[in-house]
């Protein structure tokens, strides 16, 4: 705890502002509300983003309800920038969207009225280049403090001229939704001996042909491995065909959300593989101990991709399919007592690193560094 916070005679009163509160911020906002000498409130809409479930507003202590109005991709929330004229608050997190209108003027109205802000982002996790990333970095730049998911995101921000004391890394964290699951799940019946997968948003961005092909090749090894992937989206049906080609066994039984059903799901798992942007499939798959194969590329990732240790809580490796097909092969043979070691080595990185408590106390050194600046500031 800070010698700044000691001394305070009053609660930090600290504002969250998001589109919505998406239900895996669930447990990273409950943990903000236990720290100590800060006060929160959270304010969002209360209905969902696409397909993302969000949390009810009842589960936090302090909450206000702000209407969004979209444009395309454009969003506008009321409210937001007369809530940074009340002057109610000493410090701001914002969602940095850069698409968020709303952002960028409460951004101009915190900086007139001295307010300390910063932006909860993934940052980057490739160079810059182009117009859209001028524009993000300018962005950026209108807040005081950058909260960044990963160290690649960080290193890059550095490059682009932003100092280490603007810039912390609270990592991600991912809570189960406790409400719901897909009315169509299938239960899960693989009569093979080893399973691989994921549960994800079948799309094109994640490399899932090259999971159907590295089964393939294994299948031709005399391994009998079936493929399991616990989703929708679009690349389904083409998924499915290219499983019956290679003769490859495919399961799709559905998207999957309640804690029973994930636990359910990855007792099948023997390995998660997802060639591309494994993102927080990554860290769902670590808390239920077992180990992620993707490929080792930062600037083809998500920030959760660096929670993949090599030997360590899975493998990281070159696209080309053989580096896959060997990768997965280590982790499907491995016996009991490895298995076991595997399992624990993937609980202790979320314990250390990818969880709401150790982001939420990430958040807080964050958030007192940004206030003994400000502070310095107008001495």
């Amino acid at each position: 705890m800070s010698e700044d916070a000691c001394s305070r005679k009053k609660d930090v009163r600290a504002l969250v502002i998001y589109s919505t509160i998406p239900h895996y911020r669930r447990g990273v906002f409950q943990a903000l509300e236990g720290l100590p000498f800060f006060q929160f409130t959270f304010a969002a809409s209360p209905e969902n983003f696409g397909n993302i479930e969000s949390a009810s507003f009842d589960q936090f202590e302090q909450t206000i309800e702000i209407r969004n109005t979209w444009a395309g991709p454009l969003l506008w929330q009321r409210r937001v920038v007369s809530l940074i004229l009340s002057r109610r608050y000493d410090v701001v997190i914002f969602s940095g969207d850069a698409h968020y209108m709303s952002t960028w003027a409460a951004l101009i109205v915190a900086r007139l009225t001295r307010t300390p802000t910063a932006l909860w982002t993934i940052g980057w996790h490739r160079r810059p280049k182009g117009a859209r990333d001028v524009l993000r970095r300018w962005f950026y730049r209108r807040a005081d403090h950058l909260l960044l998911y990963g160290e690649h995101a960080k290193q890059i921000a550095k490059s682009e001229g932003f100092q280490e004391s603007q810039l912390s890394v609270i990592r991600n964290s991912i809570e189960n939704s406790s409400v719901r699951h897909s009315d169509d799940f299938q239960d899960l019946r693989i009569p093979h001996q080893y399973c691989i997968g994921a549960v994800i948003r079948l799309s094109e961005n994640k490399g899932l042909d090259k999971l159907i092909s590295t089964a393939a090749s294994l299948r031709s090894e005399g391994l009998d491995v079936a493929v399991l992937l616990v989703g929708r989206g679009p690349m389904e049906s083409s998924l499915r065909a290219l499983a019956e080609r290679f003769s490859v066994p495919l399961y799709i039984p559905g998207a999957a959300y309640s804690r029973e059903r994930l636990a359910d799901v990855y007792r099948h798992l023997d390995v998660t593989v997802v060639p591309r942007n494994v993102g927080l499939t990554a860290i769902q798959s670590l808390q239920h101990g077992t180990p992620v194969v993707s490929h080792n590329d930062p600037e083809d990732q998500m920030p959760e991709w660096e929670s993949i240790r090599q030997g360590v809580t899975g493998s990281t490796v070159s696209p080309s399919s053989e580096g896959l097909v060997s990768a997965v092969r280590f982790w499907l043979l491995r016996d009991l007592s490895q298995r076991e070691r595997d399992q624990q080595n993937c609980l202790d990185e979320v314990a250390a690193h990818w969880n709401p408590e150790v982001q939420a106390r990430l958040i807080h050194q964050a958030l007192e560094t940004v206030l003994q600046r400000h502070s310095a500031n107008d001495e």
